[in-house]
C-alpha cells in the first residue's frame, strides 16, 4: 500500500524544491520521484511495465482496473490519486507571478498618483 503521511509528504515536496526539481519538471517526473522515493529505487532507468507491476503489488486488494495503461496517464493518475497535484507546480508558479506582477503594478500606479497629489498639495 502507498502510504505517505502528510509530514513525510511536505517533507518529499520540500527536498524536491531544495533539489530546485518541482518548479521545473513535469507532473510525469514528479511522480516518477515520488515512485522512486517510495519503492526505495530509481525507478526513471526503470521500464513501465516493471514500475506498473510494482504498483499493483503495493495496491494489492484495491481494484487495478482503475490504473491506465499508458505511461503518461499512469504518472498523471499517481499524481492527481496520491500527490493530491492537479496541476503542474511550475505553472501555478507562474500564474502566481504574473497575478504578483499585476499587484506590484498597481501599487506602483497608486504610488505615482500619490505622489503628483503631494506634489500638487506642496506647491
Amino acid at each position: 500500500m502507498i502510504k505517505m503521511s502528510l509530514f513525510e509528504l511536505d517533507h518529499f515536496f520540500k527536498e524536491l524544491i531544495e533539489k530546485n526539481i518541482l518548479y521545473k519538471v513535469s507532473l510525469v517526473n514528479i511522480a516518477k520521484h515520488f515512485f522512486s522515493k517510495v519503492l526505495n529505487e530509481n525507478i526513471f532507468d526503470k521500464d513501465f511495465k516493471y514500475v506498473k507491476k510494482k504498483f499493483k503489488n503495493l495496491i494489492k486488494g484495491k481494484k487495478t482496473e482503475k490504473i491506465p495503461n499508458t505511461e503518461n496517464e499512469f504518472y498523471i493518475f499517481i499524481t492527481k490519486n496520491y500527490l493530491h497535484l492537479h496541476i503542474e507546480p511550475k505553472i501555478k508558479l507562474l500564474e502566481l507571478f504574473i497575478e504578483a506582477n499585476e499587484d506590484l503594478n498597481e501599487i506602483q500606479n497608486n504610488i505615482d498618483k500619490l505622489t503628483e497629489k503631494l506634489k500638487i498639495i506642496m506647491i
